[in-house]
């Protein structure tokens, strides 16, 4: 499924199959965003058969945001499966704002040209794992830019 969907997944999102979002039941202005990360967890076999399931859920009220930040290898499968009212978005990326030699890197830009729309910054699990802790309040600012 990975290596197929990998070589010819979509730049835009308007070959994802349809959602089924409905009109908000509730009244009042807010919005509530309902995120997943995966992780480093999974592989092609078991996000297809996760993805299916969400596909198979029910609607999503116009009021609620769902995304799913995956694993940056099985992004396209996402982009390419999932239903279009759930976003897709990455669970890290690089504060370069341009292309260059920035090796291991993944710029939002490049994040953005493929289809993800959300992209987690300043997880404790950086910070605390890889030795950056506390972080760096200005390079997770960059990264939100």
């Amino acid at each position: 499924v990975c290596l197929r969907t990998m070589s010819s997944y979509p730049l835009a999102t308007s070959d994802r199959p349809k959602g089924s979002s409905v009109a908000n039941a509730t009244t009042g202005p807010r919005t509530y965003l309902i995120g997943g990360n995966w992780k480093s967890n999974g592989t092609c076999e078991s996000h297809a058969a996760l993805i299916k399931v969400f596909n198979d859920a029910g609607p999503i009220p116009d009021n609620v945001d769902v995304a799913l930040c995956v694993p940056f290898i099985h992004i396209p499968l996402a982009l390419s499966m999932l239903r279009d009212d759930i976003a897709v978005g990455a669970q890290n990326c690089g504060n370069n704002t341009k292309d260059g030699a920035f090796t291991g890197q993944i710029g939002a830009h490049q994040l953005k040209d493929i289809g993800c729309t959300w992209v987690i910054v300043g997880h404790s699990e950086a910070r605390e794992g890889f030795g950056m802790a506390g972080g760096k309040k200005e390079i997770f600012a960059e990264k939100r830019k």
